[in-house]
C-alpha cells in the first residue's frame, strides 16, 4: 500500500520537487476558498432571513429542499478545515456519507423517467414535484464534492490524486454556470425545467472544489503548481490568467455594453478578445522571462557542481597519492630499520645461546626468544608486504597479481585459478598500482560477501575502440553474485557498496574504466581496462 504518514506534505515537498513555500501558500489560498465557500451558503438562507437577494435577482421562495442544499453546502465548507488539519474522524466521514447518498438519489431521481419506488420517503429530496427543488447541476456538485473530500482524507497517495480528479467536475459545472450568469446564457445554469444554479450556489461550489484541490498540493494534478522549476512557474501564471482572465474581462465588456452603454455589444466583444491576446501575450513573455532566468541560474549551478566535482576528484587523486607515498615509507621504514633491528636481535640471541652453559632451563628460554624473534619478523614481513608488496616494485603488475592471490588462497581457501601470461605493454606505476589495489579489494568482497568457492583471474592484453592497445585484468568469482542495479553502489550492503564504488573512482584517476557484471546466482565479474601508460 502507497502511504506516508499524516502530516506528510511539508516533509514530501522535499521528496517529490514541491517548493515549501508554494505548498503552504496553496494550503492558505485552500483555507481562504473554504472561508468563501462557506460565506456564499451562508447567502442562500440570509436571502430569507434578511428578506434582500443577495446576489440574485429575486428571493427563491423557501422549500426544505433549499434549507437542505444550504446546509449541506455549509457542512462541506465547515469539513474542509478538519481535512486542512488531518482530523477528518470518522463522524466527519458519515456526514460526507449522508450528503452522497442524498446527491445521488437526487442525481438518479433526475436520471430517471419516472419516479423511484421509496419516492414518498425521500419527498424533500423529490425533484418531481417542485422546480425549486436543488438544481440537477448543484446535486452533481454536492456529490463529486463529497466523493473527492472522502478520497483526500484517505492515508493513501493514490486515493488523493483520484479525490482531486473528482473535486475538478463541481469546479467546471460551477465554472460553466458563473460564466453563463455573466454572459446571460441561460443553458449553462439552468437545464431544462428545473431549478437553476444560482450566482451564490455557483461561487459556493467552486471555492469549495478550490479548497479540496488545494488539502494537499504537493500530490496529483496540484503538484506541477508548486513545483520550484519552469514549468511550475509557467503553469502558475498560465493557469491563473487562463481561469480568472476570460470571465473577467468578458464581464467587464458584457456590463460596459449593456449597463453602461459606453459601446455596443459587438465594439464590447472585439474589445474583450483584443484585450485577452494583449493581456496573454504580456503573461507568456513575463513567464518566459522568469523561464530563461530559472535556466541561466540552472546552467550555472551544473557549471559549479561541475567544477566542484573536478576538484574533489582532483582531491581523491591527490589523497591517493599521498596516501601511496605514505605506505611505500612506512613499508620501507617498517621492513629496513624494523626488520634490521629484528635480524640483529636474532643473532644476538643466538650468540648468547652458543656462549652460556648448556642447561635445559636456558635452551627452553632462549629457544622460545628465538621463536618470538622469528615470528615478530614474519610479522613485519606481512605487514610490510600489505602497505606496499616490493614485488610490485621490483618484479612488475603479474608477479604481483599471483603473490596476491596465493596470499588469498592461504587465508581464505578460495581456490584461485590464475591466467597471467607475459604482457609486452609497460604500465606506469599509477596504473599499476590501481590495478593492483582494485585486485585487492575485488579479493576483499569476494571473501566478505561472494560465498565463492573459486576465483578466476585473467590479465590481458586488448583493443578500445581507437585501436589502441590497453592491459585488461578480469576477475571473476563463482559466488552469489548481486543485483545490476546495486553494482553502483547502491546495494544493501553498505560496505560492500562503497567498495565499488572506490574501485570505479580509483580506476577513473588512472584513466582506465572498471565495468561489473553480475546477476543473483551467478556470481560477479570486475573487469579493469587501463589504457597505454
Amino acid at each position: 500500500m502507497n502511504t506516508i504518514p499524516a502530516d506528510d506534505n511539508g516533509g514530501q515537498a522535499s521528496l517529490n520537487g514541491a517548493n515549501r513555500l508554494f505548498v503552504d501558500r496553496a494550503k492558505v489560498i485552500g483555507r481562504v476558498a473554504a472561508y468563501l465557500a462557506f460565506a456564499f451558503a451562508l447567502t442562500i438562507p440570509a436571502c430569507w432571513i434578511f428578506h434582500y437577494p443577495i446576489l440574485r435577482p429575486d428571493i427563491p421562495t423557501l422549500t426544505p429542499a433549499h434549507l437542505i442544499g444550504a446546509f449541506f453546502s455549509s457542512l462541506l465548507a465547515l469539513s474542509m478545515f478538519f481535512l486542512f488539519r488531518n482530523q477528518a474522524n470518522w463522524p466527519v466521514k458519515i456526514i460526507w456519507s449522508i450528503i452522497l447518498i442524498c446527491s445521488g438519489i437526487l442525481i438518479v431521481e433526475y436520471a430517471t423517467p419516472g419516479e423511484l419506488p421509496f419516492a414518498e420517503q425521500i419527498r424533500a429530496l423529490d425533484p418531481v414535484d417542485n422546480s425549486d427543488k436543488i438544481a440537477p447541476n448543484g446535486a452533481l456538485c454536492l456529490f463529486f464534492a463529497s466523493l473527492a473530500a472522502l478520497f483526500i482524507s484517505s492515508k493513501r497517495i493514490r486515493s488523493w490524486h483520484i479525490g482531486q480528479v473528482m473535486a475538478v467536475t463541481p469546479a467546471i459545472v460551477a465554472s460553466l454556470a458563473i460564466i453563463g450568469h455573466a454572459y446571460s446564457i441561460e443553458s449553462l445554469y439552468d437545464i431544462s425545467d428545473y431549478s437553476q444554479m444560482s450566482v451564490p450556489g455557483a461561487l459556493n461550489n467552486f471555492f469549495l472544489a478550490a479548497a479540496l484541490l488545494c488539502v494537499r498540493p504537493a500530490e496529483g494534478i496540484m503538484r506541477i503548481l508548486v513545483m520550484d522549476s519552469p514549468a511550475g512557474v509557467m503553469s502558475r501564471r498560465l493557469y491563473a490568467a487562463a481561469i480568472i482572465v476570460p470571465p473577467a474581462l468578458g464581464f467587464l465588456a458584457l456590463v460596459s455594453s449593456a449597463t453602461w452603454k459606453w459601446y455596443d455589444i459587438s465594439f464590447g466583444i472585439v474589445l474583450f478578445v483584443v484585450a485577452s491576446i494583449l493581456l496573454f501575450a504580456i503573461v507568456v513573455a513575463v513567464t518566459s522571462l522568469r523561464i530563461e532566468r530559472a535556466d541561466h541560474s540552472r546552467i550555472r549551478a551544473e557549471d559549479d557542481l561541475r567544477a566542484t566535482g573536478e576538484q574533489l576528484r582532483e582531491l581523491s587523486a591527490h589523497i591517493q597519492d599521498v596516501q601511496e607515498e605514505e605506505r611505500v615509507r612506512i613499508a620501507r621504514e617498517v621492513h629496513d630499520e624494523l626488520g634490521q633491528s629484528l635480524t640483529a636481535l636474532k643473532m644476538d640471541v643466538a650468540l648468547l645461546r652458543k656462549q652460556l652453559p648448556e642447561s635445559d632451563e636456558t635452551d627452553r628460554r632462549l629457544g622460545g626468544m628465538l621463536d618470538l624473534v622469528n615470528g615478530t619478523i614474519r610479522s613485519v614481513q606481512r605487514i610490510s608486504s600489505e602497505l606496499r608488496p616490493s614485488v610490485l616494485d621490483d618484479l612488475g603488475l603479474s608477479a604481483a597479481i599471483e603473490w596476491q592471490a596465493r596470499e588469498f588462497e592461504k587465508r581464505s581457501s578460495i581456490r584461485c585459478s590464475l591466467d597471467l601470461p607475459k604482457i609486452d605493454m609497460e604500465t606506469n606505476p599509477a596504473q599499476a598500482t590501481a590495478i593492483f589495489r582494485i585486485f585487492q579489494e575485488t579479493l576483499t568482497n569476494v571473501a566478505r560477501h561472494a560465498s565463492a568457492r573459486e576465483v578466476d583471474v585473467q590479465l590481458r592484453e586488448s583493443w578500445n575502440t581507437k585501436f589502441e592497445k590497453s592491459i585488461q585484468l578480469r576477475v571473476h568469482d563463482d559466488g552469489v553474485g548481486i543485483e545490476q542495479a546495486n553494482t553502483n553502489g547502491h546495494s544493501n550492503a553498505h560496505t560492500a557498496g562503497l567498495g565499488l564504488m572506490g574501485m570505479r573512482e580509483r580506476a577513473a584517476l588512472a584513466g582506465g574504466v572498471l565495468e561489473i557484471e553480475s546477476a543473483p546466482g551467478e556470481g560477479m565479474t570486475v573487469i579493469v581496462t587501463m589504457p597505454p601508460g
